[in-house]
């Protein structure tokens, strides 16, 4: 710090909050997945529709009483063509249900406000 001078604050975007701008993602909800199905599982049977960049399970059965779970695509262009592909897609012997997700997955720690550094510097 200089002499007589006095400290700015400056903020910057946190670096973990930096994603690819030009990358669009689509998520799908997926419904009736036979007890024990796995991760693994689903990235091989999905993996074939597109670039497959997550899969989520709910951990719990939805009100309908079947297990539910999210899979995450990157890179499609018509999100409708690719529900339609999607759909009726066969895990063990159960026929899934397959509709593009109402709202985007929440990050754990994250909130729709972007997370700034605070940072002092000098003028």
């Amino acid at each position: 710090m200089m002499d007589g001078g006095e400290w700015t604050e400056v903020r910057r975007r946190n670096p973990s909050d930096n994603r690819k701008e030009n990358e669009s993602e689509s998520s799908y909800f997926v419904t009736n997945i036979p007890d024990r199905a796995t991760k693994l599982e689903f990235r091989k049977i999905f993996s074939k529709f597109g670039r497959l960049s997550d899969v989520y399970f709910g951990g719990k059965k939805g009100v309908n009483g079947k297990c539910f779970g999210f899979i995450r695509f990157q890179g499609v262009e018509d999100t409708k063509e690719m529900e339609s592909m999607l759909n009726g897609t066969k895990c063990r012997n159960n026929t899934l249900k397959i509709n593009i997700a109402k709202h985007e997955r929440k990050i754990p720690g994250q909130s729709r406000v972007r997370k700034f550094q605070w940072w002092l510097v000098e003028p």
